[in-house]
């Protein structure tokens, strides 16, 4: 049996803040676990915004980092500013951009944002933090949010299929290796 996490007072990393699902999850944390909070997305402004929100409402602490997760150089700062200023308990790699239309109508630099996006700073971010959260040895965790879409084929997302099948099958390997 799997223990429950206990987020109250601790510190949760949540990628793609900054609106959806991830936004969400970070107001459930807040609200529901009083988890202090590392906001991360591109839109500084909307950060604050959340950040300022979630402090007053649900009385816990809130940092920003405005990073574009396509840039591989900004996955490394904000594994490094996190860590830096807070002890980080969870990671929520939530962020992720896709495409609606015909595959042929994706310019090849956005899918290679889309790719570095969904997947390759999904990796390099549980490269860090694995070892990361596995020498604190207090718990915590990671989850990697994939979709429908890496389980089934979606015509007109036939890309961010690809790379959220990519995230599944990668999770589920590494919850395997890291059961123990």
């Amino acid at each position: 049996m799997t223990e429950k996490m206990n987020f109250n007072g601790r510190w949760v990393l949540v990628t793609g803040a900054s609106s959806g699902l991830g936004k969400e999850m970070a107001c459930q944390l807040a609200r529901a676990h009083q988890a202090n909070l590392i906001l991360v997305a591109r839109r500084a402004s909307r950060l604050l915004e959340l950040k300022t929100r979630l402090e007053q409402d649900h009385g816990i602490q809130c940092r920003v980092v405005q990073a574009d997760l396509a840039n591989p150089q900004d996955v490394d700062r904000v594994f490094q500013e996190s860590i830096q200023q807070s002890d980080v308990y969870a990671v929520i790699l939530n962020a992720g951009v896709t495409h609606f239309g015909h595959h042929r109508d994706l310019a090849w630099q956005d899918f290679e944002t889309m790719l570095a996006t969904n997947v390759t700073s999904v990796v390099r971010l549980v490269n860090l933090f694995v070892p990361y959260l596995l020498g604190k040895n207090q718990g915590g965790g990671l989850l990697l949010v994939a979709s429908l879409a890496g389980l089934l084929p979606v015509p007109f997302q036939a890309a961010y299929s690809g790379t959220k099948g990519f995230v599944t099958q990668f999770g589920q390997s590494l919850q395997q290796e890291l059961k123990d």
